[in-house]
């Protein structure tokens, strides 16, 4: 199975002021039933088949170790995403599930990331994030754009903050903005106004596909 990650940076604005000291790591995480479609795998000579899921899982933990070992002090947050996004609780926040109409007010969803407590470093949350990583279940639609406004907004909040989206490219451009098709205009408008967090405060924004 091909991984790709693929890394847009806006240009941030000069008044933003300089890099976070522990900048904020947000995985953005597809869970929708596309992700329990399976590849054949060698393994040691056998033949298995994992499903995407399985393999997101663990880069996920791969990345999760990476960063303990690279940037203890980053902090990392977890979202996922399918017929709802969830917004998992890591240290003393409880986790968030938004569900039906809160998924197309982009202002609710907003304050919604831009609200949520911010992590603690990951040298000590990472054994609740694996936690959180090996209990994913897939199945339902895929609200992409509710997911990645909550995730935008959240980051926003610390310049120089990452947002990686990890999700399956089998829908149209429509499905990836909310569950409901929606028209090219409105798709458009949504994307721009999610955009606008990164180019104000430099939030690296980038886009893990699998094929």
């Amino acid at each position: 199975m091909d991984c790709e990650e693929r890394l847009f940076l806006l240009p941030s604005d000069p008044q933003a002021g300089s890099l976070a000291a522990d900048p904020l790591v947000v995985f953005c995480v597809d869970v929708s039933g596309s992700m329990s479609i399976t590849t054949e795998v060698i393994d040691s000579g056998q033949t298995v088949y994992l499903s995407r899921l399985q393999v997101l899982q663990q880069c996920l933990l791969s990345s999760l170790s990476f960063l303990c070992d690279s940037t203890p002090n980053s902090r990392v947050a977890l979202i996922t995403f399918n017929n709802q996004v969830t917004v998992h609780g890591v240290g003393e926040a409880a986790t968030r599930s938004l569900q039906e109409a809160e998924l197309i007010d982009i202002d609710f969803l907003s304050d919604v990331g831009r609200s949520f407590p911010t992590p603690p470093p990951v040298t000590k949350s990472r054994e609740r994030l694996q936690r959180e990583i090996l209990r994913f279940v897939e199945g339902g639609a895929t609200a992409l754009g509710p997911a990645a406004t909550v995730a935008i907004a959240m980051a926003s909040r610390q310049p120089g903050s990452k947002v990686s989206v990890n999700l399956t490219m089998s829908l149209s451009a429509s499905q990836y903005i909310c569950i409901k098709p929606l028209s090219l205009s409105v798709c458009r408008s949504w994307c721009v106004q999610m955009a606008w967090p990164t180019l104000r405060w430099g939030t690296w924004s980038s886009k893990m596909e699998r094929h």
